[in-house]
């Protein structure tokens, strides 16, 4: 039976955005003229056509939707400045509101790739008003993931991976990125380029290319992250103090002067986790039982790891299965922003990744 597409997207009167009702996919594309809802009972929306929110339009994302860009050489006749190149893109003037949640994650992909290549442009957010909001939210196989000019998106506990560029902050494109991952983009996972970004609790690793790109002029607030194993190098162009090590965090690891480490997260069940724990243990092993400072030291980490650590952290999501959660024992727990208003939902400071922070 086929599902009708709710009103809420659009009037099937109104031009330039088309929405085709089939039984497994909702097809869209062009431009929102007022506004629209969609959902993950909808799902999967396939955006056919470069999708543009103009100025006072806005779009909300439900948790658990899925959003297929397809392969077709974008088409659309749309002014020119609205163009996306390297494919179809969702150009955002307007407001586009992505509300996942931790056990449903909002997920943005070509729905055809091939092996090295891109599918699509991405999201780009060009001079949009207050309010925009990317959460809990996958972005893959972009030619950037994110595009930011002019305005000031927040993007929270997104995965941000397999594009060429994972987020571009250009042109007074200053977002802020908190509690994310970003990994395997293939030129850099940030782009900093006449913007001011502020980037927080956030894990950046293992991209082919560069971890933090920046201009050598921009001014970007870069702290408690985890920012390694970059192919290109964690750090280019940026604030020199930036990735050299200067002083020890509470957990005994070394960190720049603005909180960044610069070690693998030890996500679980990887040997990464395995080397952590034994890497812990012989910490705790050479704590002098004279020297009343360090044995307190390790009796609060202790106490954090057994309480905050394995028993009080939120439970993967069960279709990620625990993909880009952290061990126990890694270096990223309790060593984000010590700050009150990033502390996890059980009260502990901020672990880094999507698994932390104040969560909903």
């Amino acid at each position: 039976m086929l599902r009708i597409l709710n009103v809420l997207l659009i009037s099937a009167s109104s031009i330039g955005f088309i929405a085709v009702p089939l039984a497994a996919e909702v097809h869209v594309g062009g431009t929102l003229d007022s506004g629209g809802r969609w959902d993950q009972g909808h799902s999967p929306y396939v955006v056919d056509r470069t999708l543009l929110i103009p100025r006072r339009a806005r779009l909300f994302i439900g948790p658990g939707t899925t959003i297929l860009i397809s392969p077709k050489k974008n088409t659309s006749k749309m002014p020119a400045d609205s163009e996306g190149e390297g494919g179809i893109a969702i150009i955002v003037k307007g407001t586009l509101t992505c509300a996942g949640t931790i056990g449903k994650r909002i997920r943005f992909m070509p729905s055809a790739i091939g092996e090295g290549s891109v599918g699509w442009h991405g999201i780009e957010f060009r001079g949009a008003g207050e309010g925009n909001e990317i959460a809990y939210t996958d972005i893959t196989g972009a030619q950037d993931g994110i595009t930011v000019s002019e305005c000031r998106p927040l993007i929270r506990a997104a995965v941000i991976e397999r594009n060429n560029i994972g987020v571009n902050c250009r042109r007074l494109g200053s977002a802020t990125l908190k509690n994310c991952v970003l990994t395997g983009n293939f030129v850099a996972a940030i782009r900093v380029a006449g913007a001011n970004p502020v980037i927080e609790n956030c894990l950046i690793e293992n991209n082919p290319g560069s971890g933090l790109w920046g201009d050598g002029n921009s001014v970007v607030g870069c702290s408690y992250n985890c920012i390694s194993g970059n192919g290109d190098g964690n750090y280019l162009d940026c604030d020199p103090q930036l990735g050299r090590m200067a002083a020890l965090n509470r957990n005994g690891d070394s960190v720049d002067k603005a909180g960044n480490l610069a070690c693998d997260p030890a996500f679980a069940g990887t040997m990464a986790d395995s080397l952590a724990r034994e890497r812990y243990l012989a910490r705790s092993k050479t704590a002098k039982v004279g020297n009343f400072e360090k044995v307190k030291r390790r009796m609060l980490d202790f106490a954090d790891l057994v309480i905050h650590g394995s028993m009080k952290r939120p439970a993967p999501a069960k279709e990620d299965a625990g993909r880009f959660s952290l061990s126990p024992y890694s270096p990223c727990r309790n060593a984000g922003d010590p700050a009150p208003k990033f502390n996890n939902a059980d009260g502990s400071r901020n672990d880094m990744g999507i698994y932390g922070g104040p969560g909903k």
